[in-house]
């Protein structure tokens, strides 16, 4: 086997170049990318004393947001959330090149396929603090650890965990990913003439593993009487969810979809090509596949390019090996066009905003269209007194600036309202002395955000002028 990675020095070299890549790719962007904020809001309200799901309308499990507000709580500000993304996405890179260094893979090759990945994430705005990359982050490191030693007690008890974390972060996939686990592990001890004995024994350690982290997460909401809104919000949400992901005929009607799906189904249709002639095929490459196959669940249940990539990212593992001397490399080729057109997209985006304070934000990137837009918006609220909603899927991005986090608002959309129709949410935020913001209907673009809504407050409110795109609804 081919070792690339062959002291520390080689690991802190290669850490130093994702964090540098990753760090021109999410801190010259400017403020806009509605995940982001979202999730950056989540944490400020934690930081500030919100409970979960009683008072967020948190619609996963916590991890994520709970690791991200212990960074906002040391300095309260964009780029302390963006800190921990840059770490999360730095561990992730470094996990799958150690990895596929383990499969023999070409240093140059694996900074290829990893440099394309943050392109293809970046040029989607899908570089942020994620439930899906910290998945992923967890499946990486079980492979890892599958790879690494033989199955034992000791590394059973971490892939539990692992798995834990897993569903803690995104219970939907992190049960698919467990799921996927338990078949590999069946896989790796199988035919081991292992006794029923220490099979029970290696049974109950990884099941200590994984119960635990949970076990504690479930006496949390039980003991603060969350468990209920806890179950409203995650379950309750997910039909909604599907009912308003992309249809295949939107999916087909978008080239842009449809490239980067030709693109990525390159690496399976490789894989399954070399396998079949080489007839290459072990138990560990299985076991990876498994893990990548169980990852797809991301996609559920919003299908779009941002939901599904990380499965064509673990298949990436896979890749047949290079062989032979080309003039030419693949490798060298697609490290030079995504590297040209990131160092580009970084000083676009640079070149078309100022760094300032925002309040809420921080220092940040900011055109001076958004920066004037939170002026006229912050004076109108301060004008009524703090009496004002903003209806939209982007309230969030002015409910940071304006220092406040109102369960719903910042996320009224169909699978974020848990069980309350829209109109419930809608009433269950808005008092009789609010003014209401919202944009026509024609104008809303979000196909989650539930249309609904602008009949009910048009039949209700009476319109009072604009501000910003916005019009103004007073109680009749």
């Amino acid at each position: 086997m081919r070792k690339n990675i062959k002291t520390k020095n080689d690991i802190i070299v290669l850490v130093l170049i994702y964090i540098l890549v990753i760090i021109l790719a999410i801190f010259t962007t400017p403020i806009g990318n509605m995940e982001e904020i979202w999730k950056y809001n989540i944490c400020q309200a934690i930081v500030n004393g919100k409970q979960l799901y009683k008072d967020i309308n948190l619609v996963n499990t916590p991890l994520v947001y709970l690791i991200g507000a212990l960074f906002v709580k040391i300095k309260p500000c964009l780029i302390s959330f963006r800190i921990i993304t840059v770490i999360m996405w730095a561990a992730m890179l470094l996990m799958f090149h150690i990895i596929a260094a383990k499969l023999n893979q070409s240093n140059l090759k694996i900074f290829a396929i990893n440099l394309f990945f943050i392109f293809f994430c970046s040029i989607q705005n899908g570089i942020y603090l994620c439930y899906n990359q910290a998945v992923l982050l967890a499946t990486l490191g079980i492979i890892y650890i599958i790879l690494r030693d033989e199955i034992s007690n000791l590394n059973l008890f971490e892939i539990g965990l692992l798995n834990a974390l897993a569903i803690l972060c995104k219970y939907s996939t992190g049960i698919v990913v467990c799921l996927g686990t338990i078949i590999v592990i069946f896989i790796k001890i199988r035919n081991k003439g292992t006794s029923i004995k220490h099979t029970l024994i290696h049974i109950a350690t990884y099941l200590a593993g994984l119960m635990l982290p949970n076990a504690l997460f479930l006496g949390y909401l039980m003991a603060s009487g969350s468990f209920a809104d806890f179950f409203d919000m995650t379950f309750a949400g997910t039909t909604e969810f599907k009912n308003n992901a992309l249809s295949m005929r939107e999916i087909m009607d978008n080239a842009y979809i449809i490239v980067f799906l030709a693109i990525l189904l390159v690496i399976p249709v490789a894989i399954l090509f070399d396998t079949i002639k080489h007839k290459n095929y072990n138990k560990d490459k299985i076991c990876v596949a498994i893990l990548a196959i169980s990852n797809f669940a991301a996609a559920y249940p919003i299908f779009d390019p941002v939901h599904f990539y990380q499965g064509f990212y673990i298949l990436a593992l896979l890749l047949p090996i290079s062989k032979g001397n080309r003039k030419i490399k693949p490798e060298i080729v697609t490290v030079c066009v995504c590297s040209i057109v990131l160092i580009y997209m970084s000083c676009s985006a640079m070149s078309s905003a100022k760094l300032r304070k925002v309040n809420g934000y921080g220092y940040v990137f900011t055109t001076d269209y958004t920066y004037n837009k939170f002026h006229k918006i912050d004076k109108f609220v301060s004008d009524n007194n703090g009496n004002v909603k903003i209806i939209d899927p982007y309230a969030a991005f002015y409910d940071v600036e304006l220092g406040r986090y109102i369960k719903y608002e910042g996320c009224f959309l169909n699978g974020n309202l848990g069980e309350k129709t829209p109109i419930e949410a809608f009433e269950s935020i808005v008092g009789e002395e609010d003014v209401v913001l919202m944009y026509d209907k024609k104008d809303i673009t979000n196909r989650q955000f539930p249309i609904e809504i602008c009949d009910y407050i048009e039949s209700h409110y009476k319109r009072d002028g604009k501000i910003e795109g916005f019009n103004v609804y007073k109680k009749r």
